[in-house]
């Protein structure tokens, strides 16, 4: 949970600037870089702590509802790098 919720960080970094008319294009692209290396790590993760859930004892019910969690608390960084992703955007689009 704490690594999914940590990819808002280099986010609000990266969008802070535009609320302020301080846009530093550097920044902002070190930022989402950031985002999406974070994202992709727990991508990595969120696979292994699946195989690990469905190498268990427990009944294929409870297997379900546990990955059905972990995709729900990954989903968190996901929608962090959707909005990364829309940033890049904006930067390409807006000439910046």
């Amino acid at each position: 949970m704490k690594n999914s919720v940590s990819s808002f960080t280099p986010l609000k970094e990266a969008v802070g600037p535009f609320f302020i008319d301080k846009i530093d294009i550097e920044t902002i692209r070190e930022k989402t870089k950031e985002v999406g290396i974070i994202e992709s790590a727990l991508d990595k993760k969120e696979w292994d702590i699946t195989r690990d859930i469905f190498k268990t004892n427990l009944d294929y019910g409870h297997n379900v509802h546990l990955k059905l969690c972990l995709a729900r608390i990954v989903e968190i960084s996901d929608r962090a790098e959707d909005a990364d992703d829309e940033l890049e955007i904006i930067i390409i689009k807006g000439g910046l």
